[in-house]
């Protein structure tokens, strides 16, 4: 990252404000219309800011603009310099001006059309600290048509603050960008957090498979969707806070007043106080205690509603059951499609995605408080399934803004779950569905698009008794036959593709292999050559020739690679699965490519470093298609119960088994 002080090396003497233009103003106006007109709602009456700028500048310290984030906007000067760089390719930038005012007044200076149409350029307007996170975290994980998936740049951003707006010459203070540099940094460890590791992931697959049976007995979730309308939700945590709800529950009877949806980890407290929430969630796939000395008697009319690579003995435990699928490749395979509900990393993340779908309009948080409270993390009588002290060792608490109090202490897997229902908010929003949302937590943290709400003032939105359980009852319905014969043809046509990408992905490898021996062979021969050249001219005529030379050497290599990619990576069976499954590595090798100019200066060395990522990705994809094979085969279409399964693969050799570590 470089900050205003080390970026610009030029004379402040000669920043002088640019005279505001009202032609310049009504054309960025017309091409602004066309992307964002509730934009120009927010511009209007904004007062006008003079900025003095400097319009030749030289940029140092720049490393990897591959993905560039420029804090502040006071013109074209710094991010033309960005865009047009020769030297070091910029496929992605982001603009993050948080000031209407300062904004509206660049665009009566300096025309902004061909930057509003650019397909490199994403802008975030106005967002504050409050909501920047989810809007940035979109703009990363958002798809270009032309440029792909921005995940693939956006793993090291460069973070650059506008001189002529944050510096102690500009219009703010730096220190007024700092808090935004850490978002950028923060919310790009969350795109990658996100994703998932390879290894978990295929474990899902292993738990889908177990829950074969679970899958076509369970109802589907999608019927559910938009028949709350109008009617009020809770979602229930289990952080400290639960006390004010059950307390609320036992004295308003609650249970009539609102549908409850409640995370794993509270239902035990709750059954002990007599609370029956009405759905249940889970999203973790450990086989844990969270549910210990509770009983299927006790559960009769609570619906479980999980993920299928949730534990089987859950779904057995349950007598109702909903199946909850997300938009990924590990539920896209199986053929079914029970409901989409893509909630974050926590069970009480899913549970508020559910009243987001079912179409709540009141939704009321309670036991979700997202920091440590009296020095407690769950309210008393339900269980915690990993170590909060873990990360505190690690030096990883840290503080964040509280409700009411200026400041409590979070741990990251909170801190991730927070920009999650800030993110789920955000999106419902932009979906324009109408809904209220309160927080109910007085000493947790605060959830930008959140307002916390006293319960006294939650509970006026709880008058009318609702029979959530026969609006519940009244759309219950399984998978179709035809689904069912739909899967096994679906993982038919699955492993057959996966053993034609296994076959093929040996013979490249081992084409990689032979050819990576004789380059090496090749270059250590021009070594040679060269040390025996006869004079300075003769020894730059072989340098340069020989680079030529090392270059078509490459070439071969790179283009059956790309051939590779090209046969597969435009199938849809392949993302759904293989990529799907390995999608944090393959992001990972994506940046590293796509960042290759801008980091390696030699082409030939380019090239070897292509060859490699690559080489190492398809052995990671030939080693989780073998795998994905044998459990496809036998799990899914014989129907042969997971533990019977034998994993010894033919399939998998020497390369794919060292492929994983």
């Amino acid at each position: 990252m470089a900050t205003s002080e080390e970026l610009l090396k030029n004379d402040k003497s000669k920043w002088v404000p640019l005279p505001a233009d009202e032609n310049i103003y009504r054309a960025n106006l017309a091409m602004l219309s066309r992307f964002s007109p509730s934009l120009i709602v927010d511009l209007k009456d904004q007062p006008d800011i003079e900025i003095p700028v400097e319009q030749s500048i030289s940029i140092k310290g720049v490393k990897n603009p591959i993905c560039t984030v420029v804090i502040g906007f006071s013109g074209r000067t710094l991010v033309d310099k960005f865009l047009n760089d020769t030297k070091k390719e910029c496929k992605h930038l982001v603009i993050i001006e948080p000031d209407y005012a300062v904004f509206n007044s660049t665009m009566k200076r300096v025309y902004l059309g061909d930057l509003f149409t650019n397909p490199r350029v994403d802008m975030i307007v106005g967002a504050g600290l409050d909501v920047v996170r989810p809007q940035l975290f979109g703009v990363f994980t958002s798809a270009h048509p032309k440029y792909g998936s921005r995940v693939s740049t956006c793993q090291t951003p460069e973070v650059v603050t506008d001189p002529f707006v944050y510096s102690k010459e500009g219009v703010k203070d730096f220190d007024e960008a700092e808090a935004f540099i850490n978002a950028v940094i923060d919310t790009s460890k969350q795109v990658f957090l996100s994703c998932g590791c390879s290894a978990d992931t295929y474990n899902r697959y292993e738990q889908t498979v177990r829950n074969l049976q679970n899958i076509k007995n369970s109802y589907e979730i999608k019927h559910l969707f938009d028949k709350f309308k109008g009617k009020p939700a809770i979602v229930v945590g289990a952080g400290p806070s639960m006390e004010s709800f059950v307390n609320n529950c036992k004295e308003y009877n609650l249970q009539v007043k609102a549908l409850i949806i409640a995370c794993d980890a509270s239902l035990k407290r709750l059954l002990k106080e007599n609370i029956r929430p009405h759905i249940v969630t889970r999203c973790e796939r450990k086989l844990s205690t969270i549910f210990e000395g509770v009983e299927e008697y006790d559960l009769k009319g609570i619906y479980y509603a999980a993920y299928p690579w949730c534990p089987p003995e859950y779904f057995d435990l349950f007598p109702d059951c909903f199946m909850l699928f997300r938009d990924n490749g590990v539920c896209k395979w199986t053929g079914y499609d029970p409901g989409s509900v893509n909630g974050g990393v926590s069970s009480a993340n899913a549970a508020l995605e559910l009243a987001f779908s079912f179409g709540c309009s009141d939704i009321i948080l309670t036991g979700i408080d997202l920091c440590m409270i009296g020095g407690q993390t769950h309210v008393g009588g339900t269980e915690v399934e990993f170590d909060p002290n873990k990360s505190k060792k690690e030096g990883k608490w840290s503080e964040i803004k509280g409700n009411t109090l200026e400041k409590v202490t979070t741990i990251p897997v909170w801190f991730r779950c927070l920009q999650e229902y800030a993110q789920a908010v955000s999106k419902w929003k932009a979906k324009g569905v109408n809904f209220n949302i309160y927080n109910t937590s007085t000493e947790g943290a605060e959830i930008p698009g959140v307002p916390y709400t006293e319960w006294s003032t939650a509970l006026a939105k709880l008058e009318q008794d609702i029979d959530c359980t026969n609006i519940i009852d009244l759309h219950l319905k399984r998978p179709t036959r035809e689904y069912v014969n739909q899967s096994r043809l679906n993982c038919r046509d699955t492993v057959s593709k996966l053993k034609s990408f296994l076959n093929d992905t040996k013979k490249l490898l081992l084409f990689l292999e032979d050819a990576v021996i004789n380059c090496a062979r090749e270059e250590e021969k021009v070594m040679l050559q060269i040390k025996g050249s006869a004079s300075v001219k003769d020894f730059f005529s072989q340098s340069e020739m020989s680079k030529k030379s090392l270059v078509g050497m490459y070439k071969a290599q790179c283009s059956q690679i790309d051939s590779h990619k090209e046969k597969y990576f435009s199938d849809r069976m392949f993302t759904d699965t293989l990529i799907d499954l390995c999608q944090l590595e393959t992001f990972q090798m994506e940046n590293k490519i796509n960042s290759l100019k801008n980091v390696v200066p030699i082409e030939y060395d380019r090239m070897k470093a292509y060859i490699t990522l690559h080489h190492q990705i398809f052995g990671l994809y030939g080693f989780y298609a073998s795998k994905l094979i044998k459990i496809m085969q036998e799990g899914w279409i014989d129907e042969k119960p997971l533990e019977q399964i034998d994993f010894h693969n033919d399939f998998i050799d020497e390369r794919y088994k060292g492929a994983r570590a």
